[in-house]
């Protein structure tokens, strides 16, 4: 299998509460971007991960993130570059991780 979490995880991860969670995950596998499938832990539970749609299009999403924090910080000094890096990654992390 590959690398899927459970629905509340993410609840957990992104602040949202479960309604609002459920709600987008409906939304992302009728579209195609979501595959839902057992727990193999937990027959109660349902365990997602990205289709390869949705991995094609989170793909393209970092590309041009990327992208566009390099042509925001071109003229930036390397040391606050790396700065930055340093912090967003501790930020992205969250709470629970650092």
């Amino acid at each position: 299998m590959k690398r899927s979490v459970r629905a509340g995880h993410l609840a957990r991860l992104t602040g949202l509460n479960n309604s609002t969670i459920s709600r987008q995950v409906s939304a992302l596998r009728r579209a195609g971007l979501l595959v839902s499938e057992p727990d193999p832990y937990d027959s109660r539970s349902h365990r997602l991960r990205p289709s390869p749609r949705g991995r094609e299009l989170l793909a393209l999403a970092d590309a041009e993130m990327y992208r566009e924090v390099e042509r925001r910080t071109a003229g930036w000094a390397p040391r606050d570059v790396a700065m930055f890096h340093a912090l967003l990654t501790r930020y992205n992390l969250g709470p629970d991780e650092q």
